[in-house]
């Protein structure tokens, strides 16, 4: 009779995880902006931002796509698929001539992760441009 009931309550475990119900308690889709940083030139003749964004969480990050609010003429292109498993890091980069940066002034990236559960995130984080 004992063994009936574990069995029975062993089974109600399995079915309740692999429905989602314990399941999804222990997906955790997390990311961190690790580094932001603008580099202008003297004069002002160019710059160089760099986006450092890390996988803290425990799902896989499908896409990340930064905005760089309020700035335009600077792109920030990934080194590599802007992809990345728990762990890793996703490392854009960006070079504008002439700068669009005022050296002192803070500016704000917006980035936007998908993961691969279907959940997204944004994440924003502040950098004052210098020299």
């Amino acid at each position: 009779m004992l063994l009936i009931i574990v069995g029975l309550v062993i089974a109600v475990f399995v079915f309740m995880f692999a429905t989602g119900f314990l399941g999804t308690a222990a997906v955790s889709p997390k990311a961190a902006v690790q580094q932001f940083d603008i580099t202008v030139s003297p004069g002002g003749e160019r710059a160089v931002v760099t986006l450092v964004i890390k996988n803290t969480g425990n799902v896989k990050i499908n896409n990340a796509a930064p905005n760089l609010i309020g700035v335009t003429g600077v792109t920030l292109n990934p080194e590599d698929e802007p992809t990345a498993d728990p762990g890793r890091t996703i490392v854009f980069s960006g070079i504008a001539a002439p700068s669009p940066f005022e050296i002192g002034k803070q500016y704000i990236v917006r980035v936007t992760i998908t993961y691969a559960n279907g959940a997204t995130e944004v994440l924003t984080a502040q950098a004052t441009a210098h020299p």
